[in-house]
């Protein structure tokens, strides 16, 4: 890959950082994270999150502030 040139992304994976910096507009990397969401947007990359994500988000704030219709939900499998 040559600078400059856009990644192919297919997806990416958000986590509970990201989400924290996102939805806070006071956060120092605000505008890092909404650059990047606004780049996945128009790039039409999928952006996906687990429901761990979701579930440590919501510790401290409500679901209804994610942006859940844009976000691609994984739910957690677990087995022994």
């Amino acid at each position: 890959m040559k600078l400059g040139e856009d990644l192919k992304l297919g997806a990416v994976l958000l986590g509970t950082s990201f989400l924290l910096r996102f939805l806070n507009g006071k956060d120092f990397l605000f505008k890092n994270a909404n650059g990047y969401f606004r780049y996945f947007m128009e790039k039409e990359i999928v952006m996906m999150i687990s429901t761990i994500s979701i579930a440590e988000y919501c510790v401290g704030g409500d679901i209804h502030e994610l942006p859940l219709r844009n976000l691609q939900i994984v739910p957690l499998k677990f087995s022994l």
